[in-house]
């Protein structure tokens, strides 16, 4: 019992302690202003005339507005792409670039694997052509040649080709 009457002793000298402090006449302030800026923001709030919606039969002529216009922009739309659609092609005078087929890096299953690779178009030196077994003009080795490399999705290569 001898602990327990120095504990009693203990939180009655905490208390008596605690009870001579007073609280900052700044804190106590701030805290009675916002107290009272709370409640007139509350009755502030009470005093809103609720929101009256409007009667139905005045949205609907705003819809029914809505429609025609969406319908005719739908016509439209079909028209243009009709006429983009048989519209004769127009011929280009730029020259087409020939490319090689792919020549996988990786295996065959590991391409068909991927989901939805990605095509990425880089130059490299010709002389890389060598290295694929492809043959090389030596005048034209200085020059660049375009190519397409075939990405899964976590960047790793898994096939390329070249563009003449």
């Amino acid at each position: 019992m001898n602990e327990m009457d120095r504990l009693n002793e203990w939180l009655a000298l905490a208390r008596s302690d605690v009870g001579r402090w007073l609280p900052d006449p700044l804190v106590e302030q701030r805290l009675l202003d916002r107290v009272r800026e709370r409640r007139a923001l509350q009755s502030v709030a009470a005093a809103r005339l609720p929101r009256v919606r409007p009667a139905l039969h005045r949205v609907r002529p705003r819809f029914w507005f809505g429609v025609p216009a969406v319908l005719a922009s739908a016509a439209l739309a079909g028209a243009a792409l009709l006429v983009w659609t048989f519209s004769p092609p127009v011929e280009t005078t730029e020259p087409r670039l020939a490319a090689t087929p792919f020549f996988a890096l990786v295996s065959a299953d590991a391409i068909a694997a991927e989901r939805s690779p990605i095509v990425v178009e880089s130059t490299l030196p010709r002389v890389t052509l060598a290295d694929y077994g492809l043959p090389v003009d030596p005048a034209r080795v200085d020059e660049a040649v375009g190519a397409e490399f075939l990405l899964s999705r976590a960047g790793v290569v898994l096939a390329v080709r070249f563009k003449e």
